[in-house]
């Protein structure tokens, strides 16, 4: 696997897993518009994807964490309601790569 992206509306993400790939979704209600939350979720993953796979890490302080290929942020969806996004690459590939990859693992 050359990419990871992932996100939650819980400020812990689960262990890895080991396979190749995993899809997981839940089917619990939301307690919002889901307008509004695919909006925040898009542009809160089209930044860090931006901003993750840029050759060098721009160390901007609104992010949670930041460095090359790897990024972790959160956006809130509701005063109460929150979006964990982590993505990531391996160090290997390159900027133009790592952006493509996890862009189709958005899709």
């Amino acid at each position: 696997t050359l990419c990871m992206a992932r996100y939650s509306n819980q400020p812990s993400f689960r262990p890895l897993d080991i396979d190749q790939s995993s899809i997981g979704f839940n089917v619990g209600d939301l307690r919002t518009n889901i307008t509004a939350f695919n909006i925040i979720l898009k542009r809160l993953v089209g930044r860090m994807i931006n901003e993750a796979s840029s050759s060098s890490s721009s160390g901007d302080d609104k992010s949670v964490s930041n460095s090359r290929f790897y990024l972790a942020d959160v956006a809130a969806l509701t005063s109460s309601q929150m979006v964990y996004a982590l993505v990531q690459c391996t160090p290997d590939v390159s900027p133009s790569s790592c952006k493509t990859c996890l862009r189709r693992s958005v899709e």
